[in-house]
């Protein structure tokens, strides 16, 4: 590896560490087409250290770094790396799978190390379709109990769902058992056909707008949403009062008549005041279990390699694939409208859709406000 660097210009709020790919599930959706066992050139311990020493040395303890895999407790010295983290000062999330390895002593390590949050993942709250993404009997049983482990162990959890037309129904039950197991936070990922996920059915456009506005209505009911490739969600209810056709339908109908006949079931909802302000976001960098890294788990575009050459130069070299600089290459009616600082559309769809990294986001509808020749210019 490359000698460390003492400084740059963009921080990146969140820095996944894929520490493995080997993992006991296979499901259906998976990015990284995880596999029972590791790969032969994953990073070791020492080169690990060695990318927590870069990041520390660019950036100290800002970004809160995620340890992710395939199932991380399925390396054998994943608790050396948490305690090196732990002792450079890092904030740090664990997302491991739903498995017996996240047992009472792993989740007491994980207290006592300070983890700032632990996410599971919940695609249904029936086994027909939890378990029939997951490929495992018996894997949502488990989910739920590691939930109720979990919080008894005074741990925070998030809970992460990849909505597709499997399971589009089913999201306001899960809001309702996120909700009443008082998880801090439903995180909502929209399907990428990448990985084992490339024959999977997405959601459609009309489907996408509707459920990020349904989405936006959760905070009524106490739950705290985010989303994952749907941007749109940051800027989707004022798309409503400008483009109401682009919101309303019937996917939104029975998602809402879903919600209120299921939370307010057990007395008033559980309100708070909405957040309205914006929250600074530096974006993300993922760094892959063989030193590769890309801007996002998803967005698999190969920046570089941390084998080849230093995490800084990485960075410097690829400056426009920062959240803060890709709103300047953007193209399409993307790169027309008035949001595309504050959305700038999913750039994974966008590759894995139209082969162009910085093209139109095939799913929103929304039509920027912009002349009739300039949005034809936009979309051809």
């Amino acid at each position: 590896m490359k000698e460390h660097q003492n400084e740059g210009n963009i921080t990146p709020s969140l820095i996944f560490l894929e520490t493995t790919v080997a993992c006991d599930y296979s499901c259906r959706h998976c990015r990284a087409n995880s596999q029972p066992f590791p790969s032969k050139d994953e990073l070791s311990l020492e080169e690990f250290i060695d990318i927590i020493d870069q990041i520390h040395g660019i950036w100290g303890i800002r970004p809160t770094l995620v340890i992710t895999g395939g199932n991380p407790l399925m390396r054998p010295d994943i608790r050396s790396i948490i305690s090196y983290i732990r002792k450079k000062g890092f904030r740090f999330a664990f997302s491991p799978a739903a498995s017996e390895l996240l047992d009472d002593s792993f989740l007491k390590f994980l207290k006592n190390n300070r983890c700032s949050s632990l996410s599971l993942s919940l695609d249904g709250v029936s086994p027909e379709t939890h378990d029939w993404v997951r490929r495992r009997d018996g894997s949502l049983a488990l989910t739920l109990d590691l939930i109720s482990r979990i919080r008894g162990a005074g741990l925070k959890l998030q809970i992460n769902t990849a909505v597709m037309k499997k399971n589009l129904l089913e999201l306001p039950a899960i809001a309702s058992l996120i909700r009443d197991s008082g998880v801090s936070a439903w995180e909502v990922f929209f399907l990428i056909n990448t990985g084992r996920g490339t024959s999977l059915e997405g959601v459609s456009p009309e489907e996408y707008m509707q459920v990020n506005y349904w989405l936006s209505e959760l905070w009524r009911y106490g739950i705290n949403v985010r989303t994952v490739e749907g941007p749109v969600f940051r800027i989707i209810e004022e798309i409503a009062e400008i483009q109401p056709s682009a919101v309303f339908g019937d996917t939104y109908q029975i998602l809402s008549e879903k919600a209120t006949s299921i939370l307010e079931e057990y007395g008033p909802v559980t309100r708070r005041k909405k957040n309205t302000g914006i929250v600074s976001h530096g974006g993300t960098l993922f760094i892959g279990n063989n030193g590769a890294i890309y801007p996002s788990g998803l967005f698999k575009l190969r920046l570089g390699n941390l084998r080849e050459e230093s995490l800084k130069s990485i960075m410097e070299r690829n400056a426009e694939f920062s959240s803060i600089f890709i709103r300047e290459k953007l193209r399409g009616k993307c790169g027309i409208c008035e949001f595309r600082y504050r959305c700038g559309g999913s750039r994974a769809r966008a590759l894995y859709s139209t082969g162009d990294a910085f093209g139109p986001d095939p799913l929103c509808l929304y039509i920027p406000r912009s002349t009739g020749s300039e949005i034809e210019i936009a979309v051809h």
